[in-house]
């Protein structure tokens, strides 16, 4: 049986504050060909704060009051959350973008973030950085799971507690293995990959976490439900796997070469994108563990996209990248 991880509290909070603290991004012509991460629902985002916006087909720079880079562009209602390097996280509304800044954290990135309903979510990042709301993201608090350290671990800061409170603290800060992406499946699970073939869950939405047998001991960087009973994760050298919920099973997906995996995206109720480094593009039938592989010219690594009709927008280390959608259809 599985030990429960229970979530230790730390001090830290969030809230919204005034931009004077941020130096803004600069004003790019060639933004568009920048590094960028992420793109969804009409923004892209990147490298030194570079935010984009599509307009009428155009995609054109917007003002960003960051220069860190912003690794993520998460939807919630009329919202947009940016998030990225020095536990950046923007919350966007029309076109304002208000800093969230925090005390906790503030020098590690964030990956990832998760609403599960209107009040609550969820931020994660490097060296097991979780931040958590209650409050639609007014304020976000900050928490530790320390009990996925091993024994040996655990005893070293508790000593380290009594002996040295500063040394403790600063051990905190980089303890626990990053936590590279963050996936719920809307039914109350949430699962988190990362480090070293880390796999967490929670099964009631966060306020308690359970480490799940990894299939795999490389670093995972992306999670995705298909449906609420089926998870698919991806990370190193191509890794790819599926996790059946209820039948608590692992199954490899075999995909070409070794190219890390940096995104699974959903295409359809039967396949997802796999994007990945040097310009791959994979199609993965989740179910019978068909796949179909394509590169864009020229190789650049892929970090996210949109699709429209059979055509891709890649976020990719050469900017944004215009790609056809070539795959068979699913009989």
């Amino acid at each position: 049986m599985r030990q429960l991880v229970s979530v230790l509290w730390l001090m830290g909070m969030a809230v919204l504050m005034p931009l004077q603290a941020a130096e803004p991004a600069f004003m790019a012509p060639l933004a568009a060909k920048a590094r960028l991460y992420d793109v969804a629902d009409g923004v892209a985002v990147g490298e030194r704060g570079i935010v984009l916006k599509d307009v009428d087909g155009s995609w054109q720079q917007q003002p960003s009051p960051v220069r860190s880079a912003l690794l993520r562009v998460v939807k919630q209602g009329d919202i947009r959350w940016l998030l990225g390097h020095e536990a950046t996280l923007l919350r966007q509304q029309g076109d304002q973008l208000t800093i969230v800044t925090t005390t906790a954290g503030s020098d590690r990135p964030l990956f990832d973030l998760q609403f599960v309903d209107d009040r609550r979510g969820y931020a994660v990042g490097a060296y097991g950085l979780l931040l958590q709301t209650l409050d639609g993201g007014a304020s976000w608090q900050s928490r530790q799971l320390l009990e996925l350290l091993n024994e040996d671990d655990r005893a070293f800061l508790a000593e380290l507690q009594s002996d040295d409170p500063d040394g403790y603290a600063a051990e905190l800060e980089t303890i626990l293995p990053h936590f590279n992406a963050l996936a719920g499946n809307g039914s109350g699970a949430l699962v988190i990959v990362g480090e070293a073939g880390l796999v967490v869950m929670s099964r009631d939405n966060g306020t308690s976490w359970q480490p799940l047998d990894s299939p795999y001991e490389g670093s995972f960087f992306t999670a995705l439900w298909v449906n609420p009973d089926t998870l698919l994760v991806a990370g190193l050298r191509g890794h790819l796997y599926r996790y059946q919920l209820m039948a608590n099973r692992w199954t490899a997906i075999a995909v070409k070469g070794e190219r890390h995996i940096n995104r699974l995206q959903r295409l359809d109720e039967q396949r997802v994108l796999a994007l990945g480094n040097g310009g791959q593009v994979t199609v993965v039938e989740w179910a019978s563990g068909k796949v179909h592989t394509d590169v864009v010219t020229d190789g650049p690594d892929l970090f996210a996209a949109t699709v429209d009709g059979n055509n891709l927008t890649l976020a990719s280390a050469a900017g944004l990248i215009q790609h056809p959608l070539v795959t068979p259809e699913v009989k």
